[in-house]
């Protein structure tokens, strides 16, 4: 069986049945709480790391562009990431 890391999650929540599934959950994570989105990960069986996040959003670094726009999204930033992987 493969291994669901983060790649396989956000590709994951493309589909609107697990969207459903998930997202309520998801919604309820203070923005820029990237270890609750570790953890909220692993209730669902992903397997990933802020250090994974991380090289995502590096290797995508417009995403951070475009959740400042959005209000309700704007603590989902890099400052709010280096300082989640700071702190361990």
């Amino acid at each position: 069986m493969p291994v669901k890391n983060f790649d396989t999650l956000l590709a994951d929540l493309k589909n609107e049945q697990i969207l459903n599934q998930m997202g309520p959950g998801l919604a309820l994570l203070k923005p820029g709480d990237w270890k609750g989105l570790v953890k909220w990960g692993a209730h669902f069986g992903y397997v990933f790391t802020l250090q994974d996040v991380s090289a995502y959003f590096s290797q995508n670094p417009k995403i951070f562009t475009m959740l400042s726009k959005n209000s309700f999204l704007a603590g989902w930033s890099s400052d709010s990431l280096s300082n989640s992987l700071k702190t361990g």
